[in-house]
């Protein structure tokens, strides 16, 4: 069509452009400039002109005039402020179950921050030490697979191999370690020693406080020491240069001044310094040390030592290997050619020591760590399902606003998400709160909050998100799955939910009594560690490790007379003196084997230096013979004493002869000890000899029994004693009980780590099952109502919300009871003494869910039954 040539009324079309709001000027005019031109083509110009004056006067109302005056444009930041009141909104109006929200999130977060922080630790051990990825321990064994200390090596191997493979390896530390009485004036404490190569700081890259850290060992009286050793002798860190007196080993007990040349800051825990717990504080050169009478380690007679290499850049593991086999086999002596020593990487040492104990320990708690996450998570998906009827009008409302599937799928995720990240800031709160108790249940000292850095709380808060996502995310697919006329009705099917809700209690269920039945196994496990007969008496033995080294004949003498001296206090029986104590550590090895019988068929077996009384203190009852000797038989120095094994090893009797491998003295078995576990229950009993301290002449210990009564009082007046006796030497002790609970370390780790598992998941669950319960009651109060007015008894209401509950626990039985069982023999088959599995142990988990689970259903459902029916069905 063309446009007319007549203009309409130009006071009109300004008037129109005036007042008309600009989103609808543009579309408002040009619908009157087309009728007007069709009306100048039908009826005329004038009636053309005169219709589009009275239209645009028409559109002059408060409709027009007003549009988006009372409206704002919708920004991210406002959309995001509803939301955030909305969520608030729900929150408040379901109090019960936000609590359970949060509660469930907090306890499950917080406990996977004590794991994960524990875990990460235990995981960067040794990952502080200077290229630690091409660091390696020496560990040795014997090719015909005869007993041999892993972590030792021949002394003179690491340089022997640097020197002659400069292309392989790098550098080398090596170290014997020995307990070391320190004084300085008046103090006087033992501390653990390590008396090594010069490249202790260089090689390992140990942080230096103060100090010389290139020439720390210039001389043979230079010492270096912790940070923790200088705060205890003068209260500072700036010692450098000042004296301690260190004790020697000789039957004069002479005492030897060293100059302390550097000072090292906090050690982070690494496999070398802290090899095996010994958590050395003071350093000493090896080279040329007259004090401690050491071998000189360059030569192959001079024994074994813990040795650590380091090999150059891109270096092969493998050739330095064969290497090290090419050195033993033309330069080592014939009888050490037969051992084999490999290269353990020690990034991984501390993780795969001891048959992986560690590795195995990390792996459990973790397990239980997301068993408890998934719990919570449960309870997150739930809880929400169950409260979706609370929110479907308000879903119907945005869908019939124009709100998208998407946008409200973004809302409940990021509800979930926002609930998660406050759960994760009170998780902080209470690890705050948690963190002593925490660390005395790992055995560990956990950072503080602000010491955790931020790489691992983000890598945290990245765990929340995800949990919040995963946790929200069904729940938002399904509630933004109803359409707008079901969810403004309020009655959207529950089919879609209800089978997953079923399923996910019946896993928190299997969860809980799982972890429930294997920490009973683990109590009762432990609790047969420390309470098995091990054949000899721990009760009321006091252990003091500072016994001055005085290794003579003349120092034999002067601690059998202090020996004595402490007999005279009225609460001591005996006393023993020996290297060993009944605590798994011993000092020698041998393989001893009968006279007249080939040597190729010497046994393997720990030799222990004690004297006389070392039986009579433990009371182990002798099988035969005398225990080194008594009031009628006097010692000799060929005499031995051996435990029934060996003597069934060996095929001997008291009297007969028996020799020790590459020895030339001839012993005669003075007698034979009933077996008595010695080393820990994850081991059978062995072959044993003994020996007498008088013929070894070398001592650690004395065990003090003590008459039953007053513990402190005994202790306090044993310490009184040993101030006159040693006046310069410090009171160590410790009580045999304490010294076995050290032996099961990471068990009792597990079993503290489990049992506050347990009891955390029973919270979670249960405050989840709780929130169901409520729910579902508020669903079905007018059928409760209805019921109690149809002549239903308050039982029969109560039954009936507990049947489905019965049903799930049942199903939960079936799967976990034989899981757990299996498992837990699993666990059980590292020990070589175990507990039988009882059935009632994997009842009780059983028994304990279902009562707890009946007493809140009835507890919830009792209230409402109770009530009067009309308020029943009066009830929206």
């Amino acid at each position: 069509m063309q446009r007319h040539s007549v203009q309409p009324p130009a006071i009109a079309l300004r008037f129109l452009r005036w007042f008309c709001p600009p989103a609808l000027s543009e579309g408002i005019e040009g619908d009157l400039l087309e009728q007007f031109e069709e009306d100048c083509a039908n009826v005329g110009h004038r009636i053309a002109r005169r219709r589009f004056t009275w239209q645009v006067l028409r559109f002059f109302r408060p409709g027009i005039l007003l549009r988006n005056k009372l409206s704002y444009t919708l920004t991210p930041a406002s959309m995001i402020k509803n939301y955030g009141k909305v969520m608030l909104r729900a929150m408040w109006k379901q109090k019960t179950h936000s609590a359970i929200h949060i509660l469930g999130l907090t306890i499950g977060l917080a406990f996977a921050l004590m794991i994960g922080i524990f875990v990460h630790q235990e995981l960067r051990v040794n990952a502080s030490l200077h290229d630690v990825d091409r660091l390696y321990m020496a560990e040795t064994s014997m090719a015909d697979g005869t007993f041999w200390r892993p972590f030792l090596s021949p002394a003179p191997l690491p340089s022997a191999v640097t020197e002659q493979y400069p292309l392989l390896f790098e550098g080398y530390y090596r170290f014997w370690d020995k307990m070391i009485t320190v004084s300085r004036e008046d103090q006087h404490f033992r501390l653990q020693g390590q008396i090594g190569d010069s490249t202790l700081v260089s090689l390992l890259g140990l942080p230096v406080l103060h100090g010389d850290a290139v020439n720390a060992f210039r001389d043979t009286r230079s010492i270096v020491i912790a940070k923790a050793t200088a705060l205890r002798f003068f209260n500072r860190t700036d010692v450098v240069g000042e004296t301690l007196t260190l004790s020697g080993e000789s039957g004069d007990n002479k005492r030897y001044d060293y100059t302390i040349t550097a000072v090292l800051d906090d050690l982070p825990r690494n496999s070398v310094t802290d090899l095996v717990d010994m958590d050395a504080q003071i350093f000493l050169s090896v080279q040329k040390n007259d004090v401690y009478k050491l071998n000189d380690p360059e030569k192959w007679e001079s024994g074994v030592m813990v040795s650590y290499l380091r090999l150059r850049s891109g270096a092969m593991r493998t050739d330095a290997e064969k290497a090290i086999a090419n050195v033993m086999q033309t330069q080592a002596p014939e009888d050490l050619r037969k051992l084999t020593v490999t290269l353990n990487p020690l990034r991984t040492y501390y993780l795969e020591a001891d048959d992986g104990r560690v590795k195995k320990l990390l792996y459990t708690v973790s397990a239980i760590a997301v068993f408890i996450l998934v719990l919570a998570v449960i309870n997150f998906i739930n809880i929400t399902i169950g409260s979706a009827l609370g929110r479907l009008r308000e879903i119907g409302v945005r869908k019939a606003v124009g709100g998208r599937r998407g946008q409200l799928i973004a809302q409940f995720l990021a509800e979930s998400s926002a609930l998660s990240v406050g759960a994760f800031l009170l998780a902080l709160g209470v690890y705050a709160l948690a963190r002593p108790y925490a660390g005395d249940i790992l055995g560990i000292l956990l950072p503080a909050v602000s010491d955790l850095g931020i790489v691992f709380i983000g890598v945290m808060l990245l765990i929340t998100l995800t949990v919040g996502v995963l946790a929200g995310a069904y729940p938002a697919f399904l509630l933004s799955s109803y359409n707008a006329v079901e969810s403004l009705r309020n009655k959207a099917s529950s089919g879609k939910a209800g089978g997953l809700s079923r399923s996910l209690v019946v896993v928190q269920f299997i969860l809980a009594m799982g972890v429930f039945a294997f920490s009973i196994v683990i109590t009762r496990q432990v609790a047969f560690f420390l309470q098995k007969d091990l054949g000899y008496d721990k009760d009321y033995v006091l252990t003091i490790s500072s016994v001055p080294r005085r290794w003579s004949e003349e120092g034999v003498r002067s601690i059998e007379a202090a020996r004595q001296e402490f007999l005279s206090l009225p609460m001591v029986k005996d006393i023993s003196l020996s290297w060993e104590i009944p605590a798994g550590n011993y000092g020698n090895q041998v393989q001893c084997y009968r006279q007249g019988v080939d040597e190729d068929k010497a046994v393997d077996m720990p030799l222990l230096m004690t004297d006389e009384h070392f039986a009579d203190t433990y009371g182990i009852p002798m099988k035969e013979g005398v225990f080194l000797a008594d009031e009628q038989h006097a010692w000799h120095l060929g005499d031995m004493v051996i435990n029934e094994s060996a003597g069934k090893a060996l095929s001997v009797n008291v009297g007969d002869k028996v020799r020790i491998k590459n020895d030339t003295v001839v012993f005669t078995v003075a007698g034979i000890i009933q077996d008595f576990h010695f080393f820990s229950l994850r081991e059978n009993v062995k072959p044993m000899a003994f020996l007498h301290t008088r013929g070894t002449k070398a001592f650690r210990h004395f065990s003090v029994k003590l008459e039953a009564g007053n513990m402190a009082g005994a202790v306090a007046a044993v310490e009184a004693k040993w101030r006159q006796v040693f006046p310069d030497d410090p009171f160590v002790y410790t009580f045999m009980d304490q010294e076995l609970a050290r032996l099961y370390k990471n068990e009792m780790r597990l079993k503290k780590a489990s049992g506050v598992a347990t009891g955390l998941m029973l919270v979670i669950v249960f405050t989840g099952v709780f929130g169901m319960v409520s729910l579902a009651v508020s669903k079905r109060t007018k059928e409760m109502g209805i019921r109690k007015v149809l002549g239903a008894s308050v039982d029969s209401i109560i039954v009936l919300m507990s049947k489905p509950y019965l049903i799930l626990i049942g199903l939960a039985c079936a799967v976990a009871t034989p899981l757990a069982y299996y498992f837990s023999a699993q666990w059980l088959q590292a020990f070589a003494f175990r507990v039988p599995l009882a059935w009632w142990w994997f009842v009780v988990p059983v028994v304990a869910v279902l009562g707890l689970t009946l007493l809140l259903v009835a507890a919830r459902s009792m209230r409402t039954a109770l009530a009067n029916p009309t308020r029943a069905l009066r009830y929206e």
